[in-house]
Parts: structure tokens; sequence; C-alpha cells
């Protein structure tokens, strides 16, 4: 599986971005800018297992709730 681009809405600190990705990435940031819950997003995707946990719960730290489609 290769991904083209990631599309982020409503997760975490993230309202809503999109990203284009190739064959190698470098994330790079200060800190509290999002690089970790980038990367959580990404298994969040990948892994079914970590969806079916977190899908439809509330992040208290950022006060939203996380939304996964099906």
């Amino acid at each position: 599986m290769k991904l083209n681009s990631l599309s982020i809405e409503n997760f975490r600190n993230f309202s809503n971005i999109s990203v284009d990705l190739t064959n190698q990435n470098v994330i790079f940031g200060m800190n509290d800018m999002g690089k970790t819950n980038f990367m959580y997003a990404l298994r969040f995707l990948l892994d079914k297992d970590i969806r079916s946990v977190v899908k439809n719960t509330t992040n208290t730290r950022y006060g939203r709730i996380i939304e996964i489609p099906d």
C-alpha cells in the first residue's frame, strides 16, 4: 500500500489539514506543534485494532471528539 496524501479533520490539535506524501517524508517542527499527533493519525489509519478502541472517544487535552470514518 502506498499513501499519496493524508487528510486529517477534527483529530487532536488538527482541525483540518491535508498533506501530500512522497516515498520519503520528514516530519519536524517545534514542540507541541502536532508531530506525534500526525503519527498517531497514521497509526489509527493503518491499525484497525487501535481504531476500535479510540473511535468516537473524547480527547480531554483538546476537548474534541476523535472522528474516524468507517
